[in-house]
């Protein structure tokens, strides 16, 4: 490898670096529960009782709600099982 080459790498490794200290210095604000936006999904692919196939579950952890689904062969389409309101869930009840 000539200097040529050589000096080139070190060049674009610098800039590389120097890019690298800016971001990591520039730091976002973390939220833990983020409030409003688009919301924000999980899914599980699982077992639900009394289904044929295996059925999905889908948490938006943004507005706190999750359906399960599952797909029904005959029918060639996605059928909803069940609904929650994971807010209500986990509410505490001030008499416990």
């Amino acid at each position: 490898m000539n200097k040529k080459h050589l000096s080139g790498l070190i060049a674009l490794n610098l800039v590389l670096l120097i890019a690298l200290g800016a971001l990591s210095l520039t730091s976002q604000k973390a939220s833990a529960q983020a409030e409003g936006g688009a919301p924000e999904y999980l899914m599980v692919a699982g077992k639900s009782r009394g289904q044929i196939s295996n059925s999905v579950y889908i948490t938006d952890a943004r507005n706190q709600l999750m359906a399960v689904v599952s797909y029904d062969l005959s029918r060639r389409a996605l059928v909803a099982i069940a609904g929650r309101n994971l807010a209500n869930d986990l509410r505490v009840d001030a008499d416990r």
